[in-house]
């Protein structure tokens, strides 16, 4: 059997071993190549003469033809290479290309299974200069799978990001990328991996470096989405350790989230569920000293604030049973009135909502400025 790695520069392997001398001809390639990923692996004479030796006459093209035929059969196998009338036909068991093994890990959503294959453009450094109708498949095969392998990049980054798995989903955008620089979804996704990890400066350093190659090379802005993307990330407060100075060129880490994929996917459901419907929800979450409660919760509403909610933080004691609505007036000075509502609620729950806030006035204008 031939082996076909095809992403990224071509390597070819018989039966496991080198190919033979002969057989890495460039022409003898091209046509081994194109016949593996013609429809049904099989193409007629006349087409495969006019698209690699149209310019010599209609003998010596034929000669050639069967020529390449016989040395791509001789490490195929006789059997798995066949002439059917005016046909050529390349058997399924005579060639294994690593871009149908992706193309089935792609339709089977088995991202992770398939970045390994993602290492580069479709015959990286490979041309045959002298037959351009060649050259012409050869670009559009290109092109369609650095947009398959995009696609599937940007699929497993959104699934590393749903369970917690920011640095994973941060390297697989940043892969997307390196494919298709302008993907404004690439750099988004690139941008949250790094936010939901605390690396404020990180997500906005990909965003500025995204949007000068944008504006330098194709004179446009990023999309409004990327835009309120790094706007939202701009306004998040940026985690330290207890103690620490602060240093505007570091990356603020938070702790990785590990082993709470369910628990991750399970709260975030609940979230945009109540998020989809306008509705309110409730989410309890139990566990013993250490189990990542306090993590969890971080995780949850650092998503939530890039997608645009209000999280407000309250932590409760036992002297707050002594004083009333102190629930309620701790959600209103953890964050509450950052919301655009608040601005229409009635006057008098406003004033109550203020009272015992450090900094009434301000807030005021800022509702001000919702309203």
């Amino acid at each position: 059997m031939i082996s076909l790695r095809t992403l990224g520069p071509l390597e070819v392997t018989v039966d496991g071993g080198e190919a033979p001398r002969e057989l890495m001809w460039r022409k003898n390639l091209a046509l081994l190549l194109y016949l593996a990923r013609s429809p049904d692996r099989r193409r007629t004479r006349e087409h495969l003469i006019g698209l690699f030796w149209g310019d010599k006459p209609d003998t010596a093209a034929r000669h050639s033809l069967n020529e390449s035929l016989r040395v791509i059969r001789k490490s195929a196998g006789e059997d798995l290479l066949l002439s059917i009338g005016d046909q050529v036909a390349l058997s399924p068991e005579a060639v294994q290309s690593d871009v149908d093994d992706l193309e089935a890990l792609l339709h089977a959503e088995r991202w992770g299974d398939a970045v390994p294959l993602m290492r580069g453009p479709f015959l990286e450094g490979f041309a045959v200069p002298d037959s351009s109708v060649f050259e012409d498949w050869l670009a559009g095969e290109r092109m369609a799978w650095l947009d398959r392998m995009g696609t599937g990049l940007r699929r497993y980054a959104e699934d590393r990001l749903a369970a917690g798995d920011g640095p994973a989903a941060q390297a697989a955008a940043a892969r997307a990328l390196s494919l298709d620089p302008f993907s404004d979804g690439a750099v988004r996704l690139a941008m949250l991996g790094a936010a939901v990890r605390g690396e404020r400066a990180g997500a906005l350093a990909i965003y500025d470096a995204y949007a000068e190659r944008l504006f330098e090379e194709l004179g446009m802005e990023p999309d409004p989405q990327t835009e309120t993307l790094a706007d939202r990330i701009r306004s998040e407060r940026e985690w330290r350790l207890p103690g620490e100075t602060g240093d505007p060129d570091r990356w603020a880490r938070r702790v990785p989230l590990a082993g709470r994929e369910s628990e991750l996917q399970a709260v975030q459901a609940c979230v945009a569920e109540a998020f989809s419907g306008g509705s309110a929800a409730l989410v309890v979450v139990q566990g013993d000293s250490g189990a990542g409660k306090t993590r969890l919760a971080e995780e949850v509403a650092a998503r939530g604030r890039l997608e645009g909610a209000v999280v407000a933080h309250i932590r409760c004691v036992p002297g707050d049973r002594d004083v009333p609505w102190s629930g309620l007036s701790g959600l209103c000075h953890g964050g509450l009135l950052e919301g655009s509502g608040a601005a229409k609620a009635p006057p008098a729950a406003l004033a109550f909502a203020l009272t015992n806030l450090s900094d009434p006035d301000e807030r005021l204008a800022g509702l001000a400025d919702l309203a």
